[in-house]
């Protein structure tokens, strides 16, 4: 398996990297930001995309094709192991071992967290807010079962729409430094 698979730079053969040549992780560090997550609280793979989506201020938001394979690993060498539960996604939870580890290495890992949160700024305007609402709206479409109808995605299209002209008119008074009328405020809808 490439080096680039577990240090969760993706499909590049050159890394994931951002300006004069910057990588966001080296070789296997990318297990480590996993485990710390893990170390946070119990999480499913699509809660570590988020939360890594979240810390880099979308700048980075690795893909289900790094992030299940790592949290195997993590699984194989006893630094996790997988959670039973009723719902459809397989939670995930540190192990005393995995605990250990991160306890030995904590500088190390100190400085992966410090160099993965200064990518945060990279994308202005993608404030952690902004992209938890993102998310809300991505599993709400994706939500239910059967598909949607002609009818129901025309709705949530005309629905998805109205909300970007609503957002394309907050940024334009914001550079116009104009302040929201109380309508505005209230409602969040243009004048």
């Amino acid at each position: 398996m490439p080096a680039d698979h577990w240090s969760g730079r993706g499909d590049s053969q050159n890394g994931w990297k951002r300006g004069k040549g910057e990588r966001l992780f080296d070789y296997g560090e990318f297990r480590h930001v996993v485990l710390t997550l893990l170390g946070e609280q119990a999480r499913h793979g699509y809660d570590i995309i988020r939360a890594i989506d979240q810390r880099t201020g979308g700048a980075y938001c690795p893909s289900p094709g790094v992030v299940y394979p790592t949290l195997s690993l993590l699984e194989d060498i006893g630094h996790a192991r997988a959670v039973t539960t009723n719902r459809a996604r397989t939670l995930y939870e540190i192990t005393p071992d995995g605990r250990a580890f991160l306890q030995e290495n904590k500088d190390l890992i100190d400085g992966i967290l410090s160099r993965l949160q200064r990518f945060g700024p990279a994308k202005p305007g993608a404030s952690p807010v902004i992209i938890a609402a993102m998310d809300n709206l991505k599993a709400a479409l994706r939500s239910g079962r059967p598909a949607w109808s002609a009818a129901e995605a025309r709705a949530v299209a005309a629905a998805v729409d109205a909300a970007a002209d609503r957002i394309r008119g907050l940024r334009k008074r914001s550079a116009s430094g104009r302040s929201p009328t109380m309508y505005e405020k209230d409602l969040g809808e243009p004048q």
